[in-house]
This record gives structure tokens, sequence and C-alpha cells, in this order.
């Protein structure tokens, strides 16, 4: 980062150089001096383990934090805070509605750290123009003091959190928790879309197998329908037959004459097997039932 020296030569940060700024009044020149060394002085702090660990899941990723404020160093302020946390990201800073709707669709935040009261727009404006297009991006209001209605509108209008100004120590544990519960919606939904599709897939698979165990209904029915139909197709002999007095022969549907058993084969399920009567045996086997009696 950008270094100078002053008069004393000593090396100073670029983007606290507005503590320096000859317009301001002494009594803010002493609450940021102040506050500024407080948020150093907790950077110095020793880091608790879940801010190792956590710094070392971020290290694989820059995190893209888009910054709403209109007052240059009050965002230089929250970069610094961040930065002194060992937080990787990439930062865009805009001050008005028109960058931040163009940011919001090619920055592509992950997270958006928005101030409450600007010239022409406002937190909640933002909150909500965020919300309408990208609703599952984090949204962390810091601002200055607040009325709890205030604070209350924001979270009803889906705010992840909000920081004071005068607190910036809370900034970066609030990106962090607001980035994780991120994670957790968008592992939510996706193992909800999953389960969707394999509902929807299964709900696919049994309205195949219904449709085809229908066919297969339809099928058989048109099968027993087809035998009851053949079952009343049944060849049955009833009525009067023309039979040739002389040669016994029957005249059938056509006209033609045939033999009593091609007829009966024809036109009706009996078959025939052969035998001799006692009457025809006599006739025809005279000389063995002579000597039988």
């Amino acid at each position: 980062m950008e270094k100078y020296k002053n008069e004393h030569g000593t090396n100073l940060n670029v983007r606290s150089i507005y503590l320096l700024n000859p317009l301001i009044s002494s009594t803010m020149f002493i609450l940021r001096t102040s506050h500024y060394i407080s948020l150093k002085m907790i950077c110095l702090r020793k880091p608790s383990w879940w801010q190792v660990i956590l710094s070392e899941v971020t290290m694989t990723k820059n995190i893209r934090i888009l910054i709403l404020e209109d007052v240059a160093s009050d965002a230089a302020l929250m970069e610094d805070e961040l930065q002194n946390a060992n937080l990787n990201f990439v930062s865009r800073v805009v001050s008005n509605r028109k960058d931040y709707l163009a940011q919001l669709d090619h920055f592509s935040p992950d997270i958006i750290l928005s101030d409450y009261n600007l010239l022409q727009y406002d937190g909640v404006m933002a909150l909500h123009d965020v919300r309408s297009r990208f609703p599952d991006i984090p949204f962390i209001l810091v601002t200055g003091a607040i009325g709890e209605h205030v604070a209350i509108e924001i979270f009803r209008n889906g705010a992840n959190d909000y920081v004071m100004k005068n607190c910036l120590q809370r900034l970066e544990p609030a990106v962090q928790r607001a980035l994780e519960e991120a994670r957790e919606i968008k592992a939510r939904k996706e193992a909800e879309s999953a389960l969707r599709e394999a509902h929807d897939e299964l709900e696919m698979q049994v309205r195949l197998r219904t449709d085809q165990l229908q066919i297969e209904i339809e099928e058989r029915e048109k099968t027993e329908e087809s035998l009851r139909e053949a079952m009343g197709r049944i060849k049955t002999l009833s009525g009067l037959l023309p039979i040739c007095a002389s040669c016994k022969k029957i005249r059938d549907n056509d006209g033609a004459w045939v033999q009593i058993k091609l007829y009966i084969k024809n036109n009706s399920d009996a078959d025939f097997t052969h035998g001799v009567c006692p009457e025809c045996a006599v006739k025809l086997y005279p000389n063995l039932f002579l000597n039988r009696q």
C-alpha cells in the first residue's frame, strides 16, 4: 500500500490522511483519531482460533465487497478494518444509485456494505434494490447512530446485520457471519433443488411405469375380450340339417354336399374315433360270430 512521510519522517498510510484534513473540526479530529487508534490496537491482538480458521478458509478466494458510501474516508476505514483482519477481498466503492446498480451487474459482489444516509439515496432503498434482483447477496448496514425503529425496518427488509461506524471492530466478524449464512442458504437451496430433481425423476419413472401398466392392462383386456368372443363363437349344431335320404350326405352353408363326418368336424368341436357297432360287426365278420355261437 502506498506510503508517504510527514515532517517528522513517520510513514503514514495514505488512507489515513483524512485524519490530517484541516477542514474537519478539532472535535471530529479527536474522535476520528481515537477511533482509528483503537482499531489499530485491536488489530495488534492475537487472533482467536475461529478468526484463524476463517482467514484460512477465505485465503483461497478473494471476497468481492461492494461498498455504498458517499464519504470516501469512511469507506477507507471499512477497507482498512477488513485488511487488518487479514480478510482477502477486492472492493468497489460507489456513492450513488446509478453506480450501485451498475456494479451489482458488473462486479457481482459477494457481500454489500452500505451506509444508511446518502445524498438522494439511503440504505433501505439500496437493500430493496438488491433484494428485488439478487435476494441472496448478504447486506450489512454500516452507519452512524440509528434509532430502534430504523434497525427494525432494515431487518424486516432483509438486512443480515448492521454495524455502527464507531464500532468497526464488529465489521469483519459480521462479514464472516453473513458470508457463512449465505453459504448455508446456497447449500440448502442446492440440496432442495437436488431433492426436487430427484422427486421429479421419481415421479416421471412412476408415471412411465403407470402408463406401461395401463398399456399392459389394456392389452390383457383386449386378449380377454378376444377370448370371450372366441368362446362365443364355439361351434354348436342345432336345428334342421338337410341330409340326403340315400347317401346320407349333408348340404353345408355353401350348398355343397359333404359326408356327415366332415360336416360335423367342420361345424363343431367334435371329432371322430373309429370303431364297429355290434350289428355291423356281425355283418362284417359273420364267421367270427358263428364260432362264438
